[in-house]
């Protein structure tokens, strides 16, 4: 069941609109790639053992002595 506007569609329409897929893709996948790449993969659970941010799981009260 193809609708009319598949069957009237050139190559050259179809494949530009193909073009603007893969190249909103490829933008895409670039970014992730770099946001990926330029992350430090523990930064997070370092700054929380180094108390640099507020541990939101932890329900223990701090030890006194």
């Amino acid at each position: 069941m193809i609708n009319e506007k598949e069957k009237t569609q050139s190559f050259d329409e179809y494949w530009a609109e193909e073009e603007k897929v893969m190249k909103m893709s490829y933008e895409m996948s670039k970014r992730w790639r770099a946001e990926r790449l330029n992350k430090s993969p523990a930064k997070e659970l370092i700054d929380r053992v180094e108390g640099r941010t507020k541990d939101e799981g932890s329900d223990s009260k701090p030890k006194t002595d």
